[in-house]
This record gives C-alpha cells, sequence and structure tokens, in this order.
C-alpha cells in the first residue's frame, strides 16, 4: 500500500509540475505572438494562442492603433512568474514584466516616436481549450 501511495504521489506531482510548464510555455507563446500582432496589425496571429475573448481586446486596440496611423513595435525583456493558480480547466498566472515599446508609421513602417520602458504586473487568466492552453484575458495590476 505505500509503494502505491508513494507511487501515485510521484505521478500527482510529475503532473502538476508539467501542467505548469504548459501554462507557462501558453504565456511566453501568447507574448511571442502578441508583439507580432501589434507590430503587423494582424491580431489573426493568436488564433491558437488566445481565445476570441482576448483575440477581441487585441484587435480593439490594433483598430485604435491604426485610426492614429501608427502600429506599436514591443520587446519583453523580462517575464519573471511569481504565482500560478491552476483550477480545473482555468489558471491564472501572475508575473513581473519590463517591455520597451515605440510606435511605427502604419504605411511607411518607419518609426514614429523613441523608447519607452514601462514595468508591469500582470494577471493572465487562461483556459484550456482544444487540448492546449489559451490566454483568456490580460489585467495590468499595476504599471510604472
Amino acid at each position: 500500500m505505500k509503494r502505491f501511495s508513494v507511487g501515485f504521489l510521484c505521478i500527482v506531482i510529475l503532473f502538476a509540475c508539467s501542467s505548469k510548464t504548459e501554462i507557462k510555455n501558453a504565456v511566453i507563446a501568447y507574448n511571442r505572438q502578441l508583439t507580432e500582432a501589434l507590430s503587423t496589425g494582424n491580431a489573426a496571429r493568436l488564433q491558437y494562442f488566445a481565445t476570441m475573448n482576448q483575440i477581441g481586446r487585441v484587435d480593439s486596440y490594433i483598430l485604435y492603433l491604426k485610426g492614429e496611423k501608427k502600429l506599436l513595435v514591443s520587446d519583453l525583456k523580462k517575464l519573471k512568474f511569481l504565482k500560478i493558480d491552476r483550477q480545473g480547466q482555468e489558471a491564472k498566472v501572475w508575473t513581473e514584466e519590463q517591455w520597451v515599446y515605440y510606435y511605427i508609421d502604419l504605411k511607411t513602417r518607419e518609426r514614429v516616436s523613441k523608447d519607452e520602458t514601462v514595468y508591469y504586473q500582470t494577471v493572465y487568466t487562461l483556459k484550456f481549450q482544444d487540448g492546449h492552453w489559451m490566454v483568456d484575458r490580460v489585467d495590468i495590476d499595476k504599471e510604472r
């Protein structure tokens, strides 16, 4: 019985660790595609990485940028995972992030602003859909 309990415990721990790794990887992949979406004006790049709910939010921001005749080039310089809380098919991820941004002209793609460095404390809400984790919502807790 002890062997079964120890074996079962090991399986549970391995599953929990691999699940957290998958969740972290989903956040990393989402941010990579987000930078591409914002610099190209194409929110569809997020299809595999975000739910329609989050894609709609990003698309709204892209429409705003296009209305201003610009797009956003961004680079995630630092990403620190603070906490991951998984409850069934949903997970919340708390991070600290450092981003560097600048704007480009929509048509010429020439730079129209200087670099701006911003630090965020962010909360990602993810859902397990279609066999993988997808970002459903991104909330900025703190910006400096």
